[in-house]
């Protein structure tokens, strides 16, 4: 599958890349610039972006003086001054501030500005991601299944089973996968196919046997969304209280037989294809990209 094979966005105004954007730093402020000219090398200028600054909070003593204790309320207008310049340096950038180190107050900021803009999706770019050369096919293919498919909440274009340690140079993302009368099975969860002319959207419905331990469906990062329906998994009473994007997917993952009656519709992949990873959790994101990578339709 390539590029040129799909067809464009029948709106890309309807997609908003979200970033939660935390440097705090001078690491991830080179993850970060590095993953901000990935995404916009893969994706250009076609989507709306908007970067919520989480505004990372001082740590240590301040002048020597200033306890730590109390350093910790106080925001770092290094690392923040830094994020601006990494995200607003010549590109087309919505930077909204003021999050207060909180991803998911983050999220939900950018989402309603999201709202504001009138887009239908969301994109969620962590800023250490990683991404592959298939990314921007997968997204347009994402946009158009959305349009065609209205119980469609959530397209996952990474994580398990897709890229996991066990995938080796030979199979690449197909290692977990088995292929079974025209269906896609890994552990518990049986994924049915959708064909469309450029692409196919394999997907579920939410039920209890869509988690195990190891597989859920709630990601936070490398799916695409409706903005409604990811507001929602957002203001989940037992999650809205919560400071990350980490904690909320844990509570999901931990917590997937009180979750998974209050969803309605269907989640799925693109082809099954493998997306992006976090530089900062893979040391080896480099070797990760470079596996095959072979979409199944």
């Amino acid at each position: 599958m390539t590029s040129s094979a799909l067809p464009p966005p029948t709106d890309a105004g309807k997609l908003a890349i979200v970033t939660p954007s935390m440097i705090g730093s001078g690491q991830r402020a080179a993850f970060a610039r590095a993953s901000l000219a990935e995404l916009h090398d893969r994706l250009g200028e076609r989507f709306v972006h908007i970067v919520a600054d989480d505004v990372p909070m001082c740590r240590g003593k301040l002048l020597g003086i200033v306890p730590d204790r109390l350093t910790r309320r106080i925001p770092n207008i290094f690392y923040s001054q830094a994020a601006k310049q990494i995200y607003t340096n010549g590109r087309n950038v919505e930077f909204l501030r003021g999050a207060g180190g909180n991803s998911l107050t983050a999220v939900r900021m950018a989402l309603a500005r999201a709202r504001e803009r009138s887009c239908a999706y969301a994109f969620l770019h962590l800023d250490d991601n990683a991404y592959t050369h298939a990314l921007d096919e997968l997204m347009t293919a994402s946009v158009a299944a959305m349009d065609s498919l209205p119980d469609l909440q959530v397209v996952r274009l990474s994580a398990y089973p897709i890229l996991t340690g066990a995938c080796n140079a030979e199979r690449g993302n197909l290692t977990l996968c088995e292929l079974v009368d025209d269906t896609v099975c890994f552990d518990s969860v049986v994924l049915r196919p959708v064909r469309h002319d450029k692409y196919t959207v394999w997907k579920a419905p939410w039920e209890a046997t869509t988690a195990d331990g190891r597989f859920w469906p709630i990601v936070l990062w490398n799916a695409v969304y409706r903005v409604e329906f990811l507001e929602q998994v957002l203001s989940n009473e037992a999650v809205a209280g919560l400071a990350g994007l980490g904690p909320a997917e844990a509570w999901y993952k931990e917590n997937w037989g009180e979750a998974w009656p209050r969803l309605q519709g269907a989640f799925g992949f693109i082809n099954m294809q493998f997306a992006g990873l976090e530089r900062e959790r893979n040391l080896n994101w480099q070797e990760l990209l470079a596996l095959p990578n072979r979409p199944i339709r």
